[in-house]
């Protein structure tokens, strides 16, 4: 029986040092990187948990923020949504096989359609951000 930790022989499996740790995510920004990094079959060194758990905590801090707090979050979205819209459209165009190239156009346009409706939102607050500031107190 092998008394080396799995951690460490996968590790080394890797190529990478033992003493690797993998480091917490500083902010929800790096936090979202690394998660779909790791989804998209990234580097399995990546702190995936930690990662999720850092989402996890902005999506709760997110239910009691301002406008300010959801106007960031929303276009944090958009900025992921045009990256994987773009992306999927052109991984579509230049597959040849007919079936994946309708797949990876499906994801496009359910990704476009996710961008309007987040633009949307963004809006909407913005709007009722500026319809507050218009009423006097």
């Amino acid at each position: 029986m092998n008394d080396t930790p799995l951690r460490d022989r996968v590790l080394a499996s890797l190529g990478a040092a033992p003493d690797v740790i993998p480091a917490p995510a500083l902010d929800h920004r790096q936090a979202k990187a690394r998660a779909l990094a790791v989804l998209a079959g990234g580097d399995p060194l990546i702190a995936a948990k930690p990662a999720l758990d850092a989402l996890t905590a902005r999506n709760r801090a997110l239910a009691n923020g301002g406008p300010d707090e959801i106007r960031a979050a929303l276009a944090d979205q958009v900025a992921l949504l045009e990256a994987t819209v773009s992306a999927y459209t052109i991984a579509g165009a230049k597959e040849r096989v007919t079936d994946r190239r309708r797949a990876l156009a499906g994801v496009a346009i359910r990704a476009s359609t996710t961008l309007t409706a987040t633009l949307l939102a963004l809006h909407r607050v913005n709007e009722d951000q500026r319809n507050g500031a218009a009423i006097p107190a």
